[in-house]
């Protein structure tokens, strides 16, 4: 857990993670720019990456979301029962 986009950058970085879970509205650095940064990175590329908002997405941030194909939750709608299913969900389909 991180509490800003530049030191959850930094943390990739540093520790390639297994499954990424990423809030899109972040400080300092979106959650958009890090998935740009991880989907552009050769050893990055292929990090399952669930994507989290409390925010009303724009008709471009949803285009956006697309191009990546990663799934995207709200967090106003998030139970656990719902994020747990999501994280064996996507970890199924790395396995």
């Amino acid at each position: 857990t991180v509490h800003s986009g530049r030191e959850g950058w930094n943390i990739i970085l540093d520790d390639q993670p297994d499954l990424l879970i990423l809030d899109l509205f972040l400080p300092d650095l979106s959650g958009f720019a890090i998935l740009e940064r991880i989907r552009s990175d050769e050893d990055l590329f292929d990090v399952p990456v669930v994507l989290i908002s409390s925010k009303d997405l724009t008709a471009d941030q949803y285009a956006q979301l697309r191009e990546f194909n990663d799934m995207l939750l709200s967090k106003s709608f998030l139970s656990e029962k719902t994020l747990l299913h999501t994280l064996e969900e996507t970890l199924s389909r790395v396995e």
